[in-house]
């Protein structure tokens, strides 16, 4: 119980380091990409806009893939502890190792 307490304890740490972590550099390329978008777009035969739009769209996709397995792999095992439950093997809400 202590070593899950410890665990938990440095997980939650180091996702708070990650999140207020934000390097000075990477904000102040937030106007330039926008200039560059705005200038590409002007010209339908540059395709940089496109790109760029694209590659937005895949960074978004990226945290809702994380939530979805991770919400998949919650209902997975709340499953499988539900039917260990039904059959007597383990008590409801015992952790499963």
């Amino acid at each position: 119980m202590k070593s899950r307490l410890i665990t938990r304890s440095i997980l939650f740490s180091i996702v708070v380091l990650f999140a207020l972590y934000k390097p000075a550099p990477l904000a102040a390329q937030c106007a330039m990409c926008k200039q560059g978008v705005e200038s590409a777009t002007q010209d339908p035969a540059n395709k940089t806009g496109r790109g760029l739009n694209s590659g937005i769209m895949y960074l978004l996709a990226a945290p809702y893939l994380v939530a979805g397995g991770a919400a998949y792999l919650w209902y997975r095992n709340r499953k499988r502890q539900k039917r260990m439950f039904a059959q007597g093997n383990v008590q409801f809400g015992e952790r499963l190792g």
